[in-house]
């Protein structure tokens, strides 16, 4: 097993109200989300996901599930993930909030992954680094997708 913990911030073109409806949009998580070839609406903020990712050392399948909790529109959600794939199995969970700035919103994130099986052979020198690339990605298309919808 492997754990590693990311932490960031992204800054958005939009107001915390506005972006927020964005950032929980299944159709815009699934644009936003790197690889991904599958998000659908199982239940009311329940999905199922199915990825496919090649990045540094690893190139890996995963399906699983994705739950949104803990919803205070418009400042925060935490959304959880549980996946097995073609490397193992992932647990992810994601504290997001968002904050008012002078020229829009921060959206500002702490994730906890953890890995089990191949993927957790690999130690945090590599699932870390792997980990923010995805990460990094997802954020800049979300800002994308925020700035073009205001």
């Amino acid at each position: 097993m492997s754990s590693t913990t990311v932490s960031g911030f992204q800054d958005l073109a939009a107001p915390a109200a506005a972006a927020y409806p964005i950032l929980l949009d299944p159709a815009q998580i699934k644009d936003a989300i790197p690889g991904c070839d599958e998000f659908c609406e199982t239940a009311p903020e329940r999905y199922t996901v199915r990825l496919s990712l090649n990045v540094i050392a690893f190139t890996a399948t995963v399906s699983g599930e994705v739950t949104i909790t803990d919803q205070v529109e418009p400042v925060s959600y935490r959304v959880l993930v549980t996946g097995t794939g073609s490397l193992g199995t992932l647990n992810i969970e994601a504290q997001m909030h968002l904050t008012d700035m002078p020229t829009g919103s921060r959206l500002t994130y702490d994730i906890d992954i953890e890995a089990l099986g191949q993927l957790g052979m690999m130690a945090a020198p590599v699932l870390n680094p792997a980990a923010k690339i995805i990460l990094g990605q997802f954020m800049e298309r979300v800002a994308a997708q925020v700035a073009a919808a205001n």
